[in-house]
């Protein structure tokens, strides 16, 4: 007969099944702990959501903002100059989710290299953007490259087919004429219609946009304020960074918010034509640059959906101060196409001799010109325009050449022809040119989507607009002097 083990009286088989359960909740907790550990991990690096970007807010101060998916991380920012083999160090911590390093006294015309790693949480692996580099503002004596654009803001592959052109011109900056996020500039579009498109710009040129009226839309543009670090030199009274100035090379940059406080805009008319224009003159005025440009949204000298009559009133508040201050090029955009205007002078057509600008061969385009020899030297464009029946007839041309022998014609003492350029095509549906433009319509092109390139050097402006397939649909060159080196292209 089988008899039954004596039983350890201290030991039950309640505490053995008691020590079981707390080992299996130990492990279950630890796989718990793991898993949580390695999906933050996962999901905090390594990436970037927006930027790297470069910022001008002073010409010794650089600012780089950037997000990530890393919102409690700390990053580590080296920064050196050109020439140099040790780096500075810098450790950011984001607020609110943005990382921003201000880099201050920086000195001129100086290249920096610089890269941003991020490591995530119990993780080997690091977030790292770069090696990027930008180039502080140089001397007046400098050579330098910008593109202006606007009416871009929709995340359409036009949009990315033209930024890889853009890049392509390794610009030291672009200001943006408005218009940077349709339909109304609020901030959860920043993301798709920004960032992403101009995501391999950002890091290395500085962006200088102005408003446009659907940017206002949302909060009168304070998504727009809060995204960028412009300078604040603005007009007194006015808030900073809505209109500002900043000098880059031999030239004087100026941007202004052009809209009205009624309906979505902060500025009311009256301020335009007083605070503002004043400080316009002023700033145009107390410099000692070459060459001076001035861009805001809405033209005054346009021939498209949005007529230049219903921008009346920026022309009665600023034109007068753009033509006595000498400025060489006004920027616009709000219509989507391009248009280039003759030079002009109280609402006169200047002889485009008189100002050193010079029409380039051009090849390969659509673009639609007039003969300048059919207007005159001060054809007015207002009390004597050209009836429609009179006009020369629209032609396209395979080749645009330069007059062979252009007439040379002194400068008349106080008379300075200004060119305004319309560059609204760079992403959003375009707009057609209205039938019959005025004859201060020199040159434009409302069939392809474009950006303007400019290559400025201390006595010569080289300007080109860019198709989506890096053709030049415009050509021409301003001249304040002689120039050794030949155009690029």
């Amino acid at each position: 007969m089988e008899q039954n083990q004596p039983t350890d009286p201290t030991k039950s088989p309640r505490q053995v099944s008691a020590s079981r359960k707390l080992v299996a909740w130990t492990v279950l907790i630890a796989a718990i702990a793991g898993t949580v550990a390695f999906k933050y991990n996962e999901q905090t690096q390594p990436a970037l959501l927006t930027g790297p970007m470069v910022q001008l807010p002073a010409p010794d101060r650089v600012t780089i903002l950037w997000t990530a998916n890393a919102p409690f991380e700390q990053a580590t920012i080296e920064v050196r100059a050109s020439g140099e083999t040790v780096a500075d160090i810098h450790k950011v911590r984001p607020e609110n989710g943005r990382y921003q390093l201000e880099l201050d006294h920086l000195p001129p015309d100086t290249a920096y290299q610089y890269t941003i790693q991020i490591r995530g949480l119990l993780s080997r692996d690091a977030l790292t953007s770069g090696p990027h580099t930008f180039r502080t503002p140089p001397s007046r004596n400098a050579n330098i490259r910008f593109l202006a654009f606007g009416d871009s803001g929709v995340g359409s592959n036009t949009q990315a087919m033209l930024a890889d052109r853009m890049r392509a011109c390794s610009p030291d900056f672009i200001i943006h004429t408005g218009d940077l996020i349709y339909p109304t500039g609020a901030r959860e579009d920043y993301l798709d219609n920004f960032y992403r498109p101009y995501q391999r710009l950002l890091p290395t040129s500085f962006f200088l946009p102005c408003l446009g009226n659907h940017d206002v839309v949302s909060e009168r543009g304070q998504p727009m304020l809060d995204e960028f670090c412009l300078p604040p030199n603005g007009p007194e009274g006015v808030q900073t960074e809505r209109n500002f100035y900043f000098d880059y090379g031999p030239a004087r940059f100026v941007a202004m918010d052009t809209n009205l406080a009624e309906p979505d805009g902060a500025i009311t008319l009256e301020t335009m034509q007083t605070t503002v224009a004043d400080w316009l003159r002023d700033v145009l005025t107390n410099c000692d640059a070459k060459w001076k440009f001035v861009y805001f949204h809405h033209p005054f000298y346009t021939n498209s959906a949005h007529m230049a009559e219903g921008s009346a009133h920026l022309k009665k508040a600023f034109v007068e101060v753009l033509e006595s201050c000498e400025v060489d090029i006004v920027f616009n955009g709000h219509n989507h196409l391009y248009e280039r205007t003759a030079p002009l002078f109280q609402d006169e057509i200047i002889d485009e001799a008189e100002i050193g600008l010079a029409n380039l061969r051009l090849s390969g385009s659509a673009l639609r010109t007039r003969d300048p020899a059919h207007d005159g030297v001060r054809q007015s464009i207002v009390t004597n325009r050209i009836p429609s029946d009179q006009r020369p007839d629209k032609i396209e041309h395979d080749v645009v050449t330069p007059e062979t022998d252009p007439p040379t014609i002194a400068p008349v003492e106080g008379r300075h022809g200004v060119v305004y350029i319309v560059t609204g095509a760079a992403g959003a549906h375009r707009y057609p040119e209205n039938p019959n433009p005025p004859a201060y319509i020199r040159t434009y092109n409302d069939t392809a989507f474009s950006f303007t390139d400019i290559e400025l050097r201390p006595d010569v402006c080289w300007v080109r607009q860019i198709d989506s397939t890096g053709k030049a649909i415009d050509r021409f060159v301003i001249r304040k002097g002689p120039d050794s080196v030949t155009s690029a292209d």
